[in-house]
């Protein structure tokens, strides 16, 4: 806890979350950023149980977060796959320091 989580922004679009947007009412822009850093959060808590509309219900768990800050550009940068535990590219750091 207490550590900022850089939010990225997958290679393609997932038929999931597009539902889930959809589900909580929001419509998504035509063009949206891919393969790219878009900013970061603070994270506050993890918690089972939460009001937030973002929970997502077949989630055990939760991330409580706070201090989300947009970075001012997407900084581009391909995942590896692993939602957890990857290490963003040393190239790529340089540019969100």
């Amino acid at each position: 806890m207490g550590q900022r989580l850089w939010i990225h922004a997958g290679l393609r679009l997932e038929p999931a979350g597009v539902a889930f947007c959809r589900e909580l009412g929001l419509e998504l822009p035509s063009e949206l950023p891919h393969a790219a850093i878009l900013g970061s959060v603070l994270v506050v808590a993890c918690v089972e149980q939460h009001s937030s509309r973002w929970r997502v219900p077949s989630e055990r768990f939760a991330w409580v977060v706070a201090e989300a800050r947009a970075l001012p550009r997407p900084v581009p940068c391909v995942g590896r796959g692993v939602a957890l535990g990857w290490r963003i590219p040393a190239d790529v750091a340089a540019k969100l320091a």
